[in-house]
């Protein structure tokens, strides 16, 4: 080893350690013992039990008391105080608690109302998000060096908060509690890119498919079994049309709040089921792991929410893709062509079974459900399919980028235009994310959108094809299941898991580079000494 050698080598230690340090986690102290990403999980795993144990106390005493806000001041002062010491563990109980927060809300009834979200439940997960961005920030993990990606998502962060204040959304009530549908999700980028290494995404990934599956499970229940009287209250006292499916049949919505989120759930479920396939070394038997994608793959079909259905297959096709390693040109023709194959064969399922059209008047709910589903999949123009609906709803808001170029505020595409602005503005919203980012935001708005769809899929495929392992097919499935919808914050358990993703993929790069630039540090040649002239 040259002088230089000896020099550099604990430069190149001691920024990489000051990297994870920033990170908000542990390092190992020997160079030998760092991982694959030098980081280790959250000492004290028993933080697990009260964080687990005061949040069913919560939950019990509100129940007995009739009201919401009894749990969640339990829930929050712990979520606080955890989010310094235990981050990790808190982004877990994070994504347990988005999964079933639709549950909790049913059977602990009488939620009240508070602040901005009207359910003081639904401020937990948002909260989380901020206290778990509180520490990164603080640690200077989350914001360190800053990639387009990053960038390109930070300007989204500042033109959301400019946007509240924007007249053409109503009061600034719209804009503030639209924060919570466009802003908050998002913020889960730099969770994603200041906290989550290799380790801690696969516990994600564990998670979301042991709970998913769970939850299709119970969604299968609602369809075949008939709905809990929980979830029957819940129906009377919200009247939800969209889960009615030609006036015979109710959707089931698993342990959501509403049918498309469950669906688009049911989609991320199944991609992670899918990536577990690449996890090494394999955990459960395959004839076990394949029971279970065909069951999350049943509850998703029988969801009936064709648009998941359609973005779960294109989803795949994009990871045969990427696990074969076709570039990402070969990959944008091949999908495609992969997805009409498929297409093909749901037209001969849907040509042979009996009543594909869904229009008889004798069949069962499940019959209905099912028609339903393959006649928008096998005919997508056709009469029975609404996706020229949300096409052209889609296109008219982004014609709004240019007609309106500063947009109409943050809150006009949310729920909160509709409970702040008397239902004035509520039909902003145009479906999807193109449509409705022009809507809100203007032509920045589009413009932004454009950028980290592009940056966000580039990325993250060419992580998958350069990895192939269940953390990378997992981000790129995740991404392409809740294609077009990214900014939707209806879809809470959703939604924020996206942009975790992104952010695990930008960290990951991120801290490449940083490795990049120690060993180029570490191989340059030494300079000699400079030689100093003195008088005789």
């Amino acid at each position: 080893m040259s002088h230089h050698g000896r020099l550099a080598e604990p430069v190149c230690t001691s920024r990489r350690r000051a990297l994870w340090q920033n990170l908000g986690v542990s390092t190992i102290d020997s160079p030998e013992g760092l991982g694959q990403d030098g980081l280790t999980p959250d000492r004290g795993t028993i933080a697990w039990v009260p964080v687990a144990a005061a949040t069913l106390f919560g939950l019990l005493l509100a129940s007995l008391a009739g009201t919401h806000i009894v749990a969640v001041g339990i829930i929050v002062p712990l979520v606080i105080g955890i989010a310094w010491t235990q981050p990790r563990t808190l982004l877990l109980f994070l994504v347990v608690w988005m999964i079933e927060l639709g549950l909790v809300r049913r059977l602990v009834t009488n939620g009240g109302s508070v602040g901005l979200s009207g359910d003081p439940l639904l401020i937990v997960g948002p909260l989380i998000i901020l206290c778990l961005l509180l520490v990164m920030s603080s640690r200077r993990g989350a914001f360190r060096g800053r990639s387009t990606m990053a960038s390109v998502v930070l300007g989204l962060n500042i033109l959301a908060l400019v946007e509240v204040v924007n007249p053409g959304q109503g009061t600034i009530m719209v804009g503030l509690g639209g924060l919570l549908f466009m802003l908050i999700p998002v913020c889960a980028f730099w969770v994603g890119r200041g906290l989550i290494d290799e380790t801690l995404m696969r516990q994600i990934v564990w998670t979301v498919a042991i709970f998913g599956a769970l939850t299709a499970a119970y969604g299968l229940f609602q369809t075949f079994g008939g709905f809990p009287s929980w979830d029957q209250t819940w129906l009377k006292s919200k009247s939800y049309k969209a889960l009615v499916v030609q006036g015979q049949a109710v959707r089931a919505f698993g342990t959501m709040s509403s049918s498309q989120d469950y669906a688009a759930f049911m989609s991320i479920t199944l991609m992670a089921w899918v990536a577990l396939l690449f996890d090494r070394p394999r955990r459960i038997p395959r004839l076990i792991h394949f029971a279970l994608i065909a069951m999350v793959g049943t509850a998703l079909f029988f969801s009936s929410v064709r648009t998941a259905a359609a973005l779960t297959i294109f989803g795949l096709a994009v990871i045969v893709c990427a696990a074969r390693r076709l570039s990402l040109v070969m990959a944008v023709v091949a999908a495609p062509l992969l997805v009409v194959v498929a297409f093909i064969g749901l037209q001969q399922i849907g040509g042979s079974s009996p009543g594909g059209d869904g229009t008889g008047s004798q069949k069962t709910a499940t019959q209905v459900l099912a028609n339903h589903q393959l006649s928008g999949l096998t005919d997508p123009t056709g009469s029975n399919s609404s996706l020229n609906g949300h096409l052209s709803a889609t296109m008219k808001g982004m014609g709004k980028a240019f007609s309106n170029p500063v947009g109409d505020g943050v809150g006009s595409v949310t729920l909160a235009a509709g409970r702040y602005n008397n239902g004035k503005a509520f039909n902003n919203n145009t479906e999807f994310d193109p449509g409705n980012m022009s809507v809100a935001f203007g032509i920045l708005g589009l413009g932004g959108y454009i950028a980290i769809l592009l940056l966000g899929l580039s990325h993250t495929y060419r992580m998958a094809i350069s990895r192939r392992d269940a953390a990378s097919i997992f981000a790129l499935g995740v991404l392409m299941a809740m294609l077009l919808e990214w900014f939707n914050g209806d879809l809470y358990a959703s939604s924020w898991l996206v942009w975790l993703c992104m952010g695990f993929v930008d960290g990951w790069e991120t801290r490449l580079k940083e490795e990049a630039e120690d060993l180029a540090l570490a191989a340059a040649p030494a300079r000699p000494p400079r030689r100093r002239w003195t008088s005789a």
